[in-house]
């Protein structure tokens, strides 16, 4: 390889082995790098620096130049000679001399000629297996030495884990001279009892044993024995299998008769706890019904309206609801009916009075007169009715028109009231009870309102 010194502005040339050399130290530094850094271990600034390839070569192209400037008289001489047609050889020397030169390279040819006669007369180089054993053994010894020296000088503030495998390893690498030690003695006394006959035929030495008829008995009688045992212990087994069966069918139906009396259970209680509910909601329907009557016979319209909240019966509070709607209409056309009465009685009262002034006589006479008093005497007898009605009439008229919000329909309606508090002796086969006789006094208001 050529490579130019642009500060020197000279060429150095260096040998492809050197090259070779540098990059496998390369690739060994970097595996090393990349074994610390996987095991959690530190690295060091040199192995760093040994990583690079850059940095490598500018070493060795100084190393080189260092070398030419303490030869700066030097010739450098590069020939380059063909052994073969495939092969190039490169050699490069340094002289003090021309006449050095010159015999250098009479000494190169002869030696040139020399090789490729002798060339054809060596045997070709085979592989050598004990060669790459032993190489392969002192690279493994290598690496163990330096995974010591790694788990030797571990750092302290490793992981606990981490610390635990490394002492492991530690020692377990510390035990090879051991094993092999142990392999070997192991490998010795196996060697000791194995020749050559007894690998092929390890029965070789062993003497052949003789059969007699005794002995065949009793071999017959042990064969037998065998079976008998053999076929008791299936036995055995096999009841011990029926027998689980058997168990686990008692378990199974044990286990489904608890289960179904747990069900039957759970399915009295529910049905007993429902029946009794709805026991004790007939029953409070019952109470519920005689309060309501109650109240209904008390005529306590606002309590019997609070037990249907109460109850919360939707029918009952939309017929309740409606049945007011009603008796507000029933109320209006009353008081209109009412007051359309009123006016017609004033209208009445003040036709009758000018009637009266103008049929009035002017001349007094005893027989005018006592005509006068016997017609207002029955007068007086037959409009008792009809005074009391007219004395009603103006007290109503005097009354505020304004009605009270929470006035009922049959005080409204029924102005004119004749209580009731007994039973008359005309009616006869039973006493009426107290709501019979307020019934019996609503037809009689009716009946008087004609």
């Amino acid at each position: 390889m050529t490579t130019v010194d642009h500060k020197t502005d000279s060429v150095i040339k260096i040998d492809p082995s050197e090259l070779d050399c540098l990059r496998s130290n390369v690739l060994k530094s970097q595996i090393a790098t990349y074994r610390c850094l996987a095991r959690n271990l530190p690295v060091s600034d040199s192995l760093l620096n040994s990583c690079s390839y850059k940095s490598q070569l500018a070493n060795l192209i100084q190393n080189h130049l260092q070398q030419e400037q303490s030869n700066p008289n030097g010739i450098v001489l590069t020939q380059t000679s063909k052994a073969n047609d495939q092969n190039n050889i490169d050699t490069s020397s340094t002289f003090s001399s021309a006449t050095d030169m010159y015999r250098w390279l009479i000494q190169s040819n002869q030696t040139n000629e020399e090789k490729t006669v002798n060339r054809t007369q060596k045997h070709p180089i085979y592989f050598n297996p004990l060669y790459n054993q032993q190489e392969r053994d002192k690279r493994a010894l290598n690496r163990i030495s330096n995974r010591l020296q790694e788990l030797e000088h571990m750092p302290a503030n490793m992981n606990a884990e981490l610390r635990t495998r490394a002492l492991i390893e530690l020692k377990s690498l510390k035990l090879l001279q051991f094993q092999k030690q142990l392999r070997s003695e192991v490998l010795n006394t196996m060697k000791k009892d194995t020749l050559i006959e007894t690998t092929l035929n390890p029965r070789a030495y062993k003497r052949p044993k003789r059969h007699q008829l005794r002995e065949a008995r009793s071999t017959e009688y042990n064969e037998r024995q065998r079976k008998l045992e053999i076929k008791q212990r299936k036995h055995a087994k096999h009841q011990e299998f029926l027998n689980a069966i058997l168990t686990h069918a008692r378990d199974f139906r044990e286990y489904h008769r608890r289960y179904t009396m747990a069900t039957m259970r759970m399915n009295k209680s529910i049905q007993a706890y429902f029946a009794n509910n709805e026991r004790e909601l007939i029953k409070e329907k019952k109470r519920q019904e005689r309060e309501r009557l109650i109240t209904l016979m008390n005529n306590d319209e606002e309590g019997y309206r609070k037990l249907v909240d109460e109850k919360k019966d939707a029918r009952l509070a939309l017929l309740l609801s409606q049945t007011d709607a009603y008796i507000d209409s029933l109320k209006q056309l009353v008081r209109q009916h009412q007051q359309a009465n009123r006016s017609h009685a004033r209208l009445d009262k003040t036709n009758t009075n000018k009637s009266e002034e103008s049929r009035r006589p002017v001349v007094n006479s005893p027989s005018i007169n006592q005509k006068s008093t016997t017609t207002t005497s029955t007068i007086d007898q037959t409009g008792n009715d009809k005074a009391i009605r007219d004395a009603v009439k103006i007290a109503a008229t005097n009354e505020d028109d304004e009605y009270d919000a929470k006035e009922s329909y049959y005080s409204i309606a029924h102005r004119i009231v004749e209580p009731i508090t007994e039973q008359s002796k005309m009616l006869v086969g039973g006493q009426l009870k107290p709501y019979q006789l307020q019934g019996l006094e609503w037809l009689v208001s009716l009946y008087d309102k004609n």
